[in-house]
């Protein structure tokens, strides 16, 4: 598991990318039935083999920054473009408040519809 790292004014903060990809994973989870993970089988592979990568999300940290990349599933209906702002609103001021990591990057793939069931 990679450790990012982050220069504080007495010291460092150090931090598993685990814990992104956590915080990630349960912002989708609250965003439910709307939005949805797709780990499709070959990401489930990718899972076992990285530790960078969760469910459909992928980070890692360049220049200080935390870039991410998600592929999820939308719900039947629902309206793309503010559903998709709206997830990557929640996710960076989530990490930005919650690690004081800077978010640099975050595409969001949408590679599937669902429908409620």
């Amino acid at each position: 598991m990679k450790v990012i790292a982050k220069i504080l004014e007495d010291g460092h903060l150090y931090m598993s990318e685990q814990i992104v990809l956590d915080l990630c994973d349960h912002v989708i989870e609250e965003m439910k039935p709307k939005l949805q993970p797709l780990p499709l089988l070959k990401d489930q592979v990718k899972t076992w083999i990285r530790k960078d990568f969760k469910n459909g999300i992928e980070i890692s940290f360049h220049d200080n920054q935390l870039h991410i990349i998600a592929k999820v599933s939308i719900l039947y209906g629902e309206c793309l473009p503010t559903l998709i702002q709206t997830f990557q609103s929640l996710v960076i001021s989530e990490l930005e408040e919650m690690t004081g990591f800077k978010v640099g990057l975050f595409d969001v793939k949408v590679e599937a519809v669902h429908f409620q069931s």
